[in-house]
């Protein structure tokens, strides 16, 4: 703590390493092979991450803040101590797709969700049409 730079570089390289594939000893060779993944598959996580929690709070979506709060604070505490790869991670994914996704495209359950085309589009009569 009397070194806060040391420890936010610390931090950085951990939450860096927490969304990247786990290099075990057999496959820290393949360097190419853990930057596509990282970039193909762990980061657009991380960034889906900061899109749903930004999504939850502008929308006060309460059970949406608290995972997404949920996830990151996880993720921070464990970021000083990552070494290897995203071993801690690993748990989190499953909730990191929820967050990302929801931070895409929205709650489909919510009223101002989507509108198909049948809502947009004035039928034969002038009126709008409502499903069901």
């Amino acid at each position: 703590m009397r070194h806060p730079l040391h420890l936010l570089k610390i931090t950085l390289r951990g939450a860096l390493l927490l969304f990247s594939p786990d290099a075990e000893a057999g496959l820290s060779r393949f360097v190419v092979a853990r930057i596509l993944a990282m970039l193909l598959f762990h980061l657009p996580l991380a960034a889906g991450l900061f899109v749903g929690t930004v999504r939850a709070f502008y929308e006060r979506n309460a059970a949406l803040m608290v995972l997404s709060l949920f996830t990151a604070c996880y993720l921070l505490a464990h970021a000083p101590g990552a070494v290897a790869g995203g071993r801690y991670s690993v748990p989190m994914l499953p909730i990191l797709i929820v967050v990302g996704s929801y931070g895409l495209w929205g709650d489909p359950s919510a009223p101002d969700s989507f509108l198909s085309t049948n809502q947009r589009v004035a039928n034969g009569s002038g009126q709008r049409s409502y499903p069901g």
